[in-house]
């Protein structure tokens, strides 16, 4: 009667171990399945100000004066001069006269501004961004969902050793 029961206990330590392994590969996978997003990403318009100096490339392009812009995007570009950046959410809060590209350039998005003898660049773009439950995932969900598998892995493994050294003993 031992044998039999050695024999099941063998059977579910097997069984255990294949369980775990297959539990673990599949938490360790997690990169490739996650993050789910949720929602829709978010958009930024971006506004970057900062002097002209030598190293500004002559890209050819004229420089704007700062009183022919808008008022909307006078008050925009001084407030991206002061901090550097800025970003607005709402896309009513675009300047129309400005291109917002996701990967600025030259052509798209560069714009030279001459404001009280002062030369300074303006680069617009668009950033879009998951939101808060994507970073969480990134940042939580997938490293524990990781080490998880890895201890799965590891105690299937152990499970499997335990049930290969039964089967030696019989």
């Amino acid at each position: 009667m031992a044998r039999s029961d050695e024999g099941s206990t063998r059977g579910r330590d097997a069984l255990l171990a294949v369980v775990c392994l297959v539990v673990g590969v599949g938490l360790m996978a997690n990169p490739f399945y996650l993050p789910v997003s949720v929602g829709q990403p978010s958009t930024e318009y971006v506004h970057t100000v900062q002097p002209a100096d030598a190293s500004t490339p002559d890209y050819g392009t004229d420089p704007i004066a700062y009183e022919q812009l808008p008022p909307d995007a006078r008050e925009l570009f001084d407030a991206a001069r002061e901090s550097r950046e800025v970003s607005v959410t709402d896309p009513d809060d675009r300047i129309e006269r400005f291109a917002y590209p996701e990967n600025p350039s030259p052509e798209n998005g560069f714009y030279l501004i001459e404001r009280e003898g002062e030369t300074y660049e303006l680069w617009t773009r668009t950033i879009e961004s998951d939101g808060t439950v994507v970073l969480l995932q990134r940042l939580v969900v997938q490293p524990a969902a990781f080490l998880l598998g890895f201890f799965a892995i590891f105690a299937g493994g152990l499970l499997a050793r335990r049930a290969a050294s039964r089967a030696g003993s019989t």
